[in-house]
């Protein structure tokens, strides 16, 4: 009862302050970058208890879902291959478009919101191969829904400049709806799904038993993006990957590790390092709810099967670099760029390894600081 009497004061004061409900005499938000995508996550957690919103706060709550929705319309997603991909941004833009055709199936825009958000979910995790195929998505063949492609042929997403895995699990912003379609008992479109599976294999593959994604070609987030291996797991009640569904568990052990130092006390800041802990909370509130709704997807392997299973070695042409996993060890060579992310490293398989590719470096390194070393010890005591 707490808990819900916090989040509809909370629902009520974002209302209220979106610009589609405020003159701006006083604070205000909206109309931005990202503003569509905070909507949305207001919007979902909105409609989980609309009965318990007074009547004023439904109708704030549905005005600014419209008005962001209706910024998309008309408007061509952005695409980018190469050094800045736009497959995150499509994804989550496409967020409120679903959320607002299956809150409001009776609009007028409906229809031009369904449609739109078919094309950025498509538009996300589209290939140059996907931008000259006539195969058919949704009715409608894939070079008539797209304008330019966001991801390489291998499925490698880059941004910031190298191939990022953080960002190839952008996937999982569009996934997030797969609840608001079954709640409001509107089919799931097939665009939802497009390449989403090759995209989750090769997180499959990158993600350590710690919990820890391997980054061949380092990152610029931080080594302990947990949340990274959650999301990347988010489809498995619709796509189930048995490998997959221990890699989840390896990610949510990690997180159970992480905030046992808080000992049953409301979660607070976890540890230094683990980034962006609103994010590991958030995601999981996601995979809860569709493994609720969708079912408890595959059956886990266990660690040893998983590590034997996820053994083999991959080349990833367009990312520029090559992995090998084995029973007892991750190794990798990068040429993405000489100048800085020529870099190679090997680590252990094991819940304690804590060797990571760093720039011009052909032995990794511990981590940014020494002091990384002691996160690696996951026993609670």
């Amino acid at each position: 009862a707490e808990m819900a009497r916090i989040s509809a004061a909370l629902i009520r004061e974002l209302a209220q302050h979106h610009i589609a409900n405020t003159d701006k005499s006083s604070w205000w938000w909206g109309n931005e970058w990202q503003s569509a995508y905070w909507t949305s996550n207001i919007g979902q957690g909105a409609w989980l208890m609309w009965n318990r919103l007074p009547a004023s706060t439904q109708r704030e709550v549905a005005n600014m879902i419209v008005f962001e929705a209706d910024r998309y319309l008309g408007v061509t997603p952005p695409h980018n291959e190469f050094v800045d991909t736009k497959a995150e941004e499509n994804a989550w833009d496409s967020e409120i478009l679903v959320l607002a055709a299956c809150m409001m199936p009776s609009h007028p825009n409906h229809a031009a919101w369904e449609e739109k958000a078919k094309e950025d979910i498509i538009t996300s995790f589209a290939t140059p191969e996907d931008v000259k195929s006539t195969k058919l998505v949704d009715g409608k063949p894939l070079n008539q829904w797209l304008h330019g492609p966001n991801i390489h042929s291998d499925f490698t997403v880059e941004n910031h400049g190298f191939f990022h895995p953080d960002y190839t699990t952008s996937y999982y912003l569009s996934v997030q709806s797969l609840p608001v379609f079954l709640l409001s008992g509107q089919k799931v479109p097939e665009s939802l799904y497009h390449n989403v599976a090759q995209l989750r294999d090769i997180l499959t593959f990158l993600t350590l038993p710690n919990g820890w994604t391997y980054y061949p070609q380092c990152t610029d987030w931080g080594n302990f993006r947990n949340d990274v291996t959650i999301m990347a797991q988010m489809p498995n009640p619709v796509l189930p990957s048995a490998p997959g569904a221990r890699c989840l568990r390896w990610g949510l052990d990690f997180i159970k590790y992480a905030d046992s130092a808080n000992a049953g006390k409301p979660s607070q800041n976890l540890f230094r390092g683990l980034n962006f802990n609103c994010c590991p909370l958030d995601t999981m509130t996601h995979v809860y709810l569709l493994h609720y709704l969708a079912g408890p997807g595959a059956e886990p392997l266990s660690d040893q099967q998983t590590c034997k299973a996820l053994a083999g070695t991959r080349l990833f042409e367009q990312g520029k670099c090559v992995v090998c996993r084995s029973l007892n060890s991750m190794a990798s060579f990068s040429w993405y760029d000489s100048s800085k992310r020529l870099m190679a490293c090997v680590t252990p398989m094991t819940q304690q390894g804590i060797a990571i590719p760093k720039f011009r470096s052909l032995i990794g390194t511990i981590g940014g600081k020494i002091d990384d070393a002691k996160v690696t010890n996951q026993r609670v005591e």
